[in-house]
C-alpha cells in the first residue's frame, strides 16, 4: 500500500528538481507541497492551561518535553533548511556561513526567529552527495574537508549572540550519498568514524543539541532506491558515533508518522516526523491524532518533535496550529522555513503567529534570554465570501462568445482558487475555469473574466453560472454559490 502510495505521489508531478528544492531534496513532494501546504483548516486548539518549565514531569503530557542542559523544553522551532545549497558548511569565506555576506544575511534571519520566540533552528548540512567528506579512489570515506570548521564556529557565532539552538541535519537523503556508504559494512563504520571529530569538536557546546542523521529516509525506502535494513545500519553506526563523542542528542527526521517505525531500536534520544496539509487524509496526519496515540501505535520509546510542517499566513489562524501541536502532546514543532527564496516551494513562515504563540508559554526553549512578554491573540475574523456573476448578454445564439465577469469577497485575509462553472440547462459542466491562488486583504473584493465559447451545438434554454472558492490546489471547499447568474442560449 505505502509503494503504490508513493508512487501516485510521483504521478502528480514530483518528478527529480533542481536542487533548490524540499523534502528528500530534491526530489520528493516540493510541488504537491508548494500547492497544498495552503489547504489549512482552523483547527481548534483543545490544550487546557498551558504546562510550564517550572511544573513536574509527571504534569507534563507524557513524552512532550525533551530535556537539553539539565531542563526540559518543548522545542518552538524553524527550518533554516539552508542558505545555499551545498555550500552553507565547506563554501568558506567564498559562499559558507563565514563569508560576509552569508553570515550578515543568516545573522538576520536568527535575529527575527529569535525576536518572535523560535529557539531551534534545523539546518541542514552535507546536502546532496556530501562532497565535504573527502574519500579514496575505492569510495571508502576517508577525512572531512577542513574547510567544514570556520563555517561551524561561524554558525555557532552566530548562534551564541542569537541565542539559538540548532538541530544539524547531516545528509540530505540516504540516496545522494555514494551507495557503497551504506551497502558495505565496512564503509558505513568508516563513514561513522570519519563524522567522529565532526561530533567531539563541538561536544560540549550548548548550541548543539542534534545531529540529525537523514532527512525522510522512508521515502528513499518505499521508493526502493535504498533498502531499510542498510538505512538502519548506517543510522545505528552514525548515532553511535554522535553519542561516543559528543553529549549531542541523535534524531533522524522522517516524512511521515506511518515511517517512524522504520528508526526505532537504534538508539536516538528523540523521534522526528514531518506534516504538511497534503497529509491530512490517513496514517500520517499529526494533526487528527496525539503524541500518546503515535506513541502506543508505533511503540516509540522517546519523545516526538514534528521536524516540518508549512505555517504560512495562509493558513486559518495559523497560531492555532501551533497550539495545536503543542496540546496534544508533541516535543516541539518546527516550522518551514527562514529562507523560503532558497527552496523550490517558496514555503514561508507567518512570523506574528509564532509570537503570539510563543508569548503564551513560558516553557519553549532552549533559551537563555527570557521568555516574549504575553501576545493577545488577533481579533477573531470570521471567513466568509459573497460571490455574484454578471453574462455580458442575457441571451446569446450558438457558436458566440459569452463574457462572464465574476466578483468575490472576502471577510478575511486568505489566498484561495476561484472555481467559474457553466451548466446546461440538462445540468450538465459545459464550462470551466479556475484562478488559482489568488491573494485577497478582508474585506476585499476581486474580479474575474471567463470567456465562455457557445458550442455551436448547444442545447437551446437557461445556464447557470456558478462560483466556488477553494483552498488553494483544489482543497476544501470554503464557499459555493450554486446560482450566480443566469443567461440564455437561443436564437
Amino acid at each position: 500500500m505505502r509503494r503504490a502510495i508513493v508512487a501516485l505521489l510521483l504521478l502528480v508531478g514530483l518528478a527529480p528538481l533542481a536542487p533548490a528544492a524540499h523534502a528528500n531534496t530534491p526530489d520528493v513532494v516540493p510541488a504537491l507541497r508548494a500547492s497544498a501546504a495552503q489547504a489549512a483548516p482552523a483547527l481548534q486548539a483543545s490544550a487546557p492551561g498551558a504546562p510550564t518549565a517550572a511544573r513536574s514531569a509527571a504534569a507534563l503530557p507524557p513524552g512532550s518535553r525533551i530535556s537539553w542542559q539539565g531542563q526540559d523544553w518543548y522545542l518552538l522551532g524553524a527550518n533554516m533548511a539552508w542558505a545555499k545549497w551545498g555550500r552553507d558548511f565547506g563554501g568558506g569565506s567564498g559562499d559558507g556561513v563565514s563569508s560576509p555576506d552569508s553570515r550578515a544575511s543568516i545573522n538576520d534571519r536568527l535575529a527575527n526567529a529569535k525576536a518572535n520566540g523560535v529557539n531551534v533552528v534545523r539546518w541542514w548540512t552535507f546536502e546532496g552527495d556530501a562532497w565535504q567528506i573527502e574519500r579514496d579512489g575505492s569510495g571508502m570515506p576517508t577525512g572531512l574537508n577542513p574547510a567544514i570548521y570556520q563555517d561551524f564556529d561561524a554558525a555557532l557565532e552566530l548562534a551564541e549572540a542569537n541565542d539559538i539552538t540548532y538541530v544539524f541535519v547531516l545528509f540530505s537523503a540516504p540516496s545522494h550519498l555514494p551507495q557503497s556508504w551504506l551497502n558495505d559494512p565496512a564503509q558505513r563504520r568508516q563513514l561513522a568514524n570519519v563524522l567522529g571529530p565532526l561530533f567531539a569538536r563541538y561536544a560540549d557546546n550548548p548550541r548543539v543539541m542534534s545531529w540529525e542523521v537523514f532527512n525522510e529516509p522512508d521515502f528513499d525506502v518505499w521508493k526502493e532506491k535504498v533498502s531499510e535494513s542498510s538505512m538502519r545500519e548506517t543510522v545505528r553506526e552514525v548515532v553511535n558515533s554522535i553519542h561516543a563523542n559528543s553529549k549531542a542528542l541523535a534524531t533522524v527526521g522522517m516524512a511521515m508518522l506511518d515511517g517512524l517505525p522504520m528508526i526505532k531500536g537504534l538508539g536516538l534520544d528523540y523521534y522526528q516526523a514531518h506534516w504538511y496539509d497534503y497529509m491530512q487524509p490517513g496514517d500520517w496526519c499529526a494533526l487528527c491524532t496525539t503524541y500518546e496515540d503515535v506513541r502506543r501505535k508505533h511503540g516509540l520509546d522517546g519523545p516526538l518533535v514534528i521536524g516540518e510542517f508549512y505555517l504560512g499566513s495562509d493558513v486559518e489562524a495559523p497560531h492555532i496550529r501551533l497550539e495545536d501541536f503543542y496540546s496534544k502532546g508533541y516535543a516541539g514543532a518546527w516550522a518551514w522555513s527562514l529562507y523560503p527564496e532558497s527552496t523550490f516551494d517558496k514555503l514561508d513562515i507567518d512570523w506574528n503567529s509564532v509570537r503570539i504563540f510563543a508569548g503564551k508559554h513560558d516553557d519553549l526553549g532552549p533559551r537563555v534570554t527570557a521568555a516574549l512578554p504575553p501576545s493577545p491573540a488577533p481579533p477573531t475574523q470570521r471567513l466568509g465570501f459573497n460571490s455574484s456573476a454578471f453574462a455580458a448578454q442575457s441571451r446569446i445564439a450558438p457558436g458566440g462568445r459569452l463574457p462572464v465577469d465574476v466578483k468575490v469577497t472576502s471577510t478575511a485575509g486568505i489566498r484561495v482558487l476561484v472555481d467559474v462553472e457553466i451548466y446546461s440547462p440538462a445540468g450538465e459542466k459545459v464550462h470551466q475555469q479556475a484562478f488559482d491562488n489568488q491573494s485577497f486583504g478582508p474585506g476585499e473584493t476581486k474580479a474575474f473574466t471567463t470567456i465562455f465559447a457557445v458550442p455551436p451545438s448547444a442545447a437551446p434554454g437557461e445556464y447557470t453560472v456558478k462560483v466556488g472558492v477553494f483552498t488553494p490546489g483544489w482543497g476544501k471547499v470554503h464557499d459555493w454559490n450554486d446560482n450566480a447568474a443566469k443567461f440564455t442560449v437561443g436564437r
